[in-house]
């Protein structure tokens, strides 16, 4: 089955920054696939779903981004946050608890 564009990204980003989980930005949403979706969807409250190709994805619409960061930080967690055309990664570095509201 062919991969969906979001889904052969996440494939060729996992070598850019493996051990983090990565937020695809499509349309109007964020995206997560396989291991991320299952840690994210936990973390964030999201329901997963599987695609065309089968993979486990997650996701939320792209307005809820800085709320849904600061979740994850005040979990303890970094996530690389990556938008079409994007020629880097960014990776948010950890924060200490109370600051991430700051």
């Amino acid at each position: 089955m062919t991969k969906s564009p979001l889904s052969a990204q996440n494939d060729r980003r996992k070598d850019v920054c493996p051990a983090v989980p990565r937020l695809f930005r499509g349309g109007d949403f964020y995206h997560t696939f396989d291991a991320d979706a299952d840690s994210l969807a936990r973390v964030l409250g999201l329901a997963k779903t599987c695609r065309g190709d089968r993979r486990r994805m997650a996701g939320f619409p792209h307005m809820q981004l800085g709320r849904f960061l600061l979740v994850l930080i005040g979990a303890g967690l970094r996530v690389a946050v990556i938008d079409p055309g994007d020629t880097n990664v960014a990776v948010r570095a950890d924060v200490p608890k109370g600051k991430a509201d700051a």
